[in-house]
């Protein structure tokens, strides 16, 4: 088990060099300079800006400044911020984001592995083909078609909740349930489709001829094991969520690392939006590490296998 923990922290650590690097050249190769603006400052100072933030230098050399700097766990400077760094901006934007996502990951894991068990447990039936309709539509519909809707109903329309908010647990409701609806929907259909395929085991069969309650059946012995699929998209899902809440922070006025990368892409502050792929690679790469080592907990059976390998 060692040696796996091992092998996937060292290629975890070569996937989050070939990003940086990848994202690196992609940023230097983009048409235009991110000093010079509308207001068309003098060619001395925008000189003296390039060679302050070392922009002036050859690509190679700021390529290795940079790794340097991600040694010490420094993401550099912003161009647009005199104040606050890449650093900074990030501890103050990701609580924010984490927050959102995190409403929004619990949010999706209830209600889908909820409504995925019923529909299961009354598969063929009308509620079954509600529940995996309103599942087909909630990945279908993108969150920028969800937001707005869900504005119109629940704060235009009604008054109930605020928009363009941050602080009251009302404020999170609307961004929550945006940022919510897809990754819902799609736990929904495959846990629904993961307990169906193990109500059809011997063992199930053998707990129903025990007399056992049918729930006990379905939440006791069913949902452990068709956790496993479920589990294994808790990743995929996870960077779902962070990618999603871009849209939805922008649309909101949600002030998380999401809106401050929308931002930086608009300004052309290519070490915030450097820092950002970083920071959310490196949290997406931890992500799937985890939910790697987790199916040894659900499932023994791996756990032995890892450990002999």
């Amino acid at each position: 088990m060692t040696r796996y923990i091992l092998r996937r922290v060292a290629a975890m650590v070569v996937t989050l060099w070939f990003i940086v690097s990848a994202t690196f050249v992609i940023m230097h190769a983009i048409p235009g300079d991110p000093f010079v603006t509308e207001a068309r400052l003098p060619e001395t100072v925008l000189a003296n800006l390039r060679a302050y933030y070392g922009t002036d230098r050859p690509l190679g050399e700021q390529y290795v400044r940079y790794l340097g700097g991600l040694l010490r766990l420094d993401l550099g400077p912003s161009f647009k911020s005199d104040t606050l760094g890449v650093n900074e901006q990030i501890a103050l934007g990701f609580p924010v984001s984490a927050q959102l996502g995190l409403q929004a990951l619990v949010l999706a894991l209830a209600l889908g592995l909820g409504l995925g068990m019923f529909a299961a447990s009354r598969a063929g039936g009308l509620v079954d083909g509600f529940t995996m309709l309103v599942g087909t539509l909630g990945i279908s519909v993108p969150s920028f078609v969800v937001a707005p809707l869900l504005i119109d109903l629940f704060a235009v329309r009604a008054g109930w909740l605020p928009v363009a908010a941050w602080g009251s647990f009302a404020s999170t409701i609307l961004p929550t349930v945006t940022l919510a609806v897809a990754p819902l929907a799609y736990i929904a259909r495959l846990t629904r489709a993961s307990v169906l395929e193990t109500l059809g085991q011997d063992y199930i069969r053998t707990a129903h001829a025990k007399g056992q309650p049918p729930l006990r059946v379905l939440v006791h012995h069913a949902l452990p094991n068709a956790l496993i699929p479920v589990v294994t998209i808790l990743g995929p899902i996870t960077a779902g969520i962070l990618v999603g809440s871009f849209v939805i922070e922008f649309i909101f006025g949600i002030p998380g690392t999401g809106r401050m990368l929308v931002r930086a892409i608009f300004e052309r502050d290519y070490p915030v939006i450097l820092g950002s792929a970083v920071f959310y690679s490196t949290l997406l790469l931890a992500f799937n590490f985890a939910v790697d080592l987790a199916y040894g907990v659900i499932d023994p059976r791996i756990r032995v296998e890892r450990s002999m390998s």
